[in-house]
């Protein structure tokens, strides 16, 4: 007999709410959720009818959708072309082969043109075990630089590595054609200095 007079308590409960317009908890939220259509407007410069907030709140989205859809970092309006490029391994032009040796203790880079073409030279400094390398992963030629982009390499904690010290480097060969004021930077943007002899 409770349960009988419990459930048209409840029964009574849920006609009066419905006739009073009041929805249930899961209804609501629903709607919540669903965006109300008479509110969104195309972008209209000349539309004066919505708030500073909302025209910021526009922008705000944007600008980083933008950001992040563009397939480089590079600021508005610079153009930039991939550049070929050649790994070198030994021989390595005595030249260079030199400047390798007198520098390796150094980080930064240093170019040289040799028989119509351009040998960039990136030098990690000192290390102290091994397991440390450079890779090249992309060259632009930009406006008024020829970028290098370069990932540097260190070995993991659990990696076994030999404990004497290292010269990582890597050189790479480049068509004369590239504008000859180079810039290499590493994955966390930090910038190599020019090694001058």
């Amino acid at each position: 007999m409770k349960k009988v007079c419990t459930a048209m308590v409840l029964l009574t409960a849920l006609i009066l709410g419905a006739c009073a317009g009041i929805k249930p908890a899961s209804t609501r939220s629903e709607k919540q959720a669903v965006p109300d259509l008479d509110f969104i407007r195309p972008d209209d410069p000349e539309d004066n009818s919505r708030t500073p907030a909302e025209k910021a709140a526009d922008n705000t989205q944007e600008t980083s959708r933008s950001v992040h859809s563009r397939p480089s970092d590079l600021p508005h309006g610079i153009k930039s072309r991939p550049i070929a490029y050649d790994l070198v391994s030994d021989p390595l032009p005595d030249e260079v082969a030199s400047i390798i040796k007198e520098h390796s203790e150094r980080a930064g880079y240093f170019a040289r043109s040799i028989d119509g073409q351009w040998y960039v030279t990136i030098l990690m400094g000192e290390q102290n075990t091994d397991g440390y390398d450079i890779d090249v992963t992309v060259v632009e030629g930009m406006d008024e630089e020829t970028l290098i982009r370069v990932e540097e390499i260190h070995p993991s904690e659990d990696e076994m590595v030999l404990m004497a010290p290292t010269y990582p480097y890597r050189v790479i060969r480049i068509e004369d054609d590239c504008i000859t004021e180079f810039k290499v930077i590493n994955q966390d943007g930090d910038i190599y200095p020019i090694i001058t002899e």
